[in-house]
C-alpha cells in the first residue's frame, strides 16, 4: 500500500487484498503501514480523516482478524473526546486490543495529533509484542523501556512524501 490518500473504502479493500494473500501463505502476524487506512500528507484533511474507536476501521481490523484468524496490526488516526492521536492497534483473533499511541509525532505531525507517553506490551498467543510508529525508532528512551519486556517489537511505518512538502 502506498501512503498517498484515497477513499477508505479503496484503501480498505486494497489492504483486505494483501492481507488474504499473506494468510493464505500462512501468515500469523501482519502489520499494515502508518495511516494504512485513509493515507496520509501532512494537510488539514487529516483532521476529517481521523476515526473514533468504534468507527468503520477499527470494526473492519477485528472483523479481518477474526475471520483470517490472524494477529492484525496498523495505524489510523483516532479521535478521542479531546484529541486526536496517531494509534497503532494489534488485533488477536478473539477480538483483544492493544493500543500505542505514537509517542513521537515528527515536525509538523504534531499539528494533526496529540503524542502518547506510554509503551504498550502486547501479551499474545504468538508471542509477547512492543509497539511502536514511525519516528518512535528514533528514541532510544523507548528501546530502553521495551528490553527484557518483550519478544519482538512491531514498528508500523509509512511517513508522508517529507521531500514533495510544500509549505504555504
Amino acid at each position: 500500500l502506498s501512503n498517498n490518500p484515497a477513499l477508505l473504502e479503496q484503501r480498505l479493500s486494497a489492504a483486505e487484498t494483501q492481507i488474504h494473500k499473506a494468510a493464505d501463505q500462512g501468515a500469523q502476524l501482519i502489520v499494515l503501514p502508518e495511516v494504512f487506512n485513509t493515507g496520509y500528507t501532512y494537510s488539514p484533511d487529516n483532521y476529517a480523516r481521523a476515526e473514533p474507536m468504534d468507527g468503520p476501521t477499527v470494526t473492519w481490523i477485528k472483523r479481518i482478524a477474526a475471520e483470517r484468524s490472524i494477529h492484525l496490526a496498523g495505524s489510523l488516526l483516532l479521535r478521542g473526546p479531546e484529541q486526536i492521536t496517531n494509534s497503532l492497534l494489534l488485533v488477536a483473533p478473539d477480538g483483544r486490543i492493544w493500543r500505542y499511541d505514537k509517542n513521537f509525532p515528527w515536525a509538523w505531525e504534531r499539528l494533526y495529533f496529540r503524542e502518547g507517553t506510554d509503551i504498550t506490551i502486547a501479551q499474545t498467543d504468538i508471542g509477547t509484542f512492543g509497539l511502536m510508529i514511525c519516528a518512535d525508532v528514533v528514541s532510544p528512551h523507548l528501546f530502553e523501556r521495551y528490553a527484557g519486556h518483550v519478544q519482538a517489537l512491531i514498528i508500523s511505518s509509512s511517513p508522508p512524501r517529507g521531500h514533495e512538502l510544500v509549505l504555504s
